[in-house]
């Protein structure tokens, strides 16, 4: 631990969001972990009102700091972060999530038990009631169901609940900054990683609470930038000879998964509303190769 002054550097990516950047900011005041041992590190993407109004709330609370850039999209306020921590390890969090109280307790056993290896906790909706959160929860979860059969040897880790040695995510290159739309700079961040022969381990006991309310306006919208971010990452993939395309039963099984959770009825509304995402992501897609052809 020489030459790092804390144990975790904390970065959270935020734009506009004061009332959930306050919120992930408290959460991190009740971590059941020495406050003197992590530092939090506020990338700033051209907020308004500037996340540093927030932040100086906490101040006194704990080792924080926010630095405002122009904005770039969340790959670049990560890289950003990244680039001013001091801790042996980072740790990832999004502005409108909040962090379990043992969460960092729980991603330092990772870390120390797999040295070097990337460690990813699961990220939970944090939303009763609503449905289309509740539908964006239950692709995450099939995701980690099918790419975490063993969690030593994790396919999938979630930008928003990601923790690795500090050194190692340099030495790797950071996010791909040309990757402006959330949905894909975290999973070619992970390719890489794996291609280099590094460990990456799912601890699910590493609980981030997702606080994102969704409508059939905002659903829609979110997933057609995920389908925009996944093409830009396909063409970034192809370019580097990386194959990103799920096998042909991939969405079959997503579209029955919810009936292996919920009752018929709420899993039938799951599936539907699964179904409409993977309509608005092939959407969100087809605009960017269109775009990229010229048509």
């Amino acid at each position: 631990m020489s030459g790092n002054t804390f144990d975790f550097s904390v970065v959270i990516p935020t734009y506009s969001r004061p009332n959930d950047l306050a919120r992930c900011l408290e959460s991190l005041t009740g971590q059941d972990y020495p406050r003197e041992r992590f530092e939090v590190l506020v990338s700033d993407d051209e907020s308004y009102p500037p996340a540093a109004d927030v932040c100086r709330a906490f101040e006194n609370r704990m080792n924080v700091r926010v630095e405002r850039h122009a904005r770039a999209g969340p790959a670049v306020a990560r890289n950003r972060g990244a680039t001013r921590a001091s801790g042996r390890w980072l740790a990832f969090i999004d502005d409108d999530c909040s962090a379990d109280p043992g969460w960092l307790r729980c991603l330092e056993r990772g870390l120390v038990s797999a040295p070097g290896a990337a460690v990813g906790g699961h990220t939970m909706n944090a939303v009763t009631g609503d449905l289309f959160a509740e539908a964006t929860q239950a692709i995450v979860d099939y995701l980690y169901d099918v790419s975490n059969l063993i969690p030593q040897r994790a396919g999938f880790l979630n930008g928003n609940n990601l923790a690795l040695p500090l050194d190692d995510f340099h030495a790797v290159g950071g996010f791909r900054g040309s990757l402006s739309r959330p949905g894909g700079e975290e999973r070619l961040f992970l390719r890489r990683w794996l291609e280099e022969g590094r460990v990456s381990i799912f601890l699910p006991e590493a609980k981030v609470f997702h606080h994102h309310r969704l409508d059939l306006r905002s659903y829609w919208s979110q997933h057609i930038n995920y389908g925009m971010g996944a093409a830009i990452l396909r063409r970034h993939a192809s370019a580097e000879q990386r194959s990103v395309m799920p096998k042909p039963d991939y969405y079959l099984h997503l579209l029955v998964s919810p009936f292996a959770r919920h009752r018929v009825v709420k899993a039938a509304a799951l599936s539907a509303l699964i179904m409409l995402a993977q309509v608005a992501t092939l959407a969100g897609s087809v605009s960017v190769t269109r775009r990229h052809a010229g048509i």
